[in-house]
């Protein structure tokens, strides 16, 4: 789910710095956690474990689940972002923001893939073992549309 939700923030311009998922088991039976994120984002491997602990939190194995929702919120306070001067082993980060820079990159460079080729053009290794999982409500597509 956060890989659908991660380009569609990017390509509004927007960043959050909360999430929320919920859980439908049943028709009466909904779970929903919140966290705060550590700063604002739109890159969904940044707020990708987030969601997962969440899971952990509000889902026990085996329980069938009816609806997984991902979102996210705080778009107002997420317009500003404070840089660190320093990557986190304390080496001063290059120009380009360190390692902030080229991840920013390689998520725009991955939407414009996606866009000009289709969804199933690109795939991460991580998101393959989902692939023969998910419901045909989504199929294999990461743009959400089946």
């Amino acid at each position: 789910m956060c890989a659908l939700v991660g380009p569609r923030l990017r390509k509004r311009g927007l960043r959050a710095d909360e999430l929320t998922l919920k859980l439908r088991f049943d028709l009466d039976h909904t779970r929903t956690a919140h966290r705060r994120l550590a700063r604002p984002t739109d890159d969904e491997r940044v707020f990708g474990p987030t969601a997962l602990e969440l899971l952990d939190d509000v889902w026990s194995e085996g329980t069938a689940v009816r609806l997984v929702g991902v979102a996210l919120s705080g778009f107002d306070r997420a317009q500003a972002e404070q840089l660190s001067l320093f990557m986190p082993d304390g080496t001063p980060t290059t120009r380009d923001g360190g390692d902030g820079g080229g991840r920013r990159r390689l998520v725009e460079v991955e939407d414009s893939i996606r866009s000009r080729f289709g969804a199933g053009a690109l795939t991460r290794g991580s998101d393959l073992r989902l692939r023969e999982a998910l419901s045909d409500t989504v199929g294999n597509n990461h743009d959400g549309t089946g």
